[in-house]
């Protein structure tokens, strides 16, 4: 990994976001091998997506990265814990809502946020109940945003996700 993420550092100058995703690639960077990439100056954030809060804590205690949770239900968890702000798939639905909680978390208005947060958690369950991206792009599609369509493997969602996620977002208001 350090030696992966050493010869991009290298083979650009550009800023760098570490995206730590295990459920998607079998492995974790782990804490070390991120504490060791701070040391490249362009590796300058991370797309935390891990869902241990211990090592969340720790990347925000111990290193100088911007932390973006990649985990939508624990955005508001992340910011409380001092993280920068997120990477999200649930955003493309209702981001007018994120930026809500944001702007409330931001201002010191904690019970805001939390409810923001609390009133989103029902569409973020609906949007992973089953593989991303396909739950975003149904909804995206019924917002008359983009076609619902995705390449094999990946197929739409089931009828039952569907009525799911439109009762999710008529929820919202």
């Amino acid at each position: 990994m350090l030696a992966h993420f050493r010869a991009l550092a290298q083979a650009t100058a550009l800023p760098l976001l570490l995206y730590n995703i295990p459920y998607r690639t079998g492995i974790n960077i782990e804490r070390e091998t991120i504490r060791a990439l701070c040391e490249l100056p362009n590796v300058v954030g991370i797309k935390e997506s891990g869902g241990d809060i211990n090592q969340l804590m720790d990347l925000v205690r111990d290193t100088r990265l911007q932390v973006l949770s990649g985990e939508d239900h624990l955005i508001f968890i992340s910011l409380c814990l001092g993280g920068s702000g997120a990477i999200s798939a649930a955003a493309h639905v209702r981001p007018e809502l994120y930026v809500r909680m944001y702007q409330a978390f931001c201002s010191g208005d904690l019970a805001q946020a939390r409810e923001y947060a609390s009133r989103l958690l029902p569409l973020v369950r609906a949007l992973f109940s089953e593989p991303n991206p396909a739950p975003v792009k149904a909804l995206l599609a019924q917002q008359g945003l983009i076609a619902d369509e995705l390449r094999l493997p990946m197929t739409p969602v089931t009828e039952v996700c569907r009525a799911r996620l439109l009762e999710a977002v008529a929820a919202l208001g």
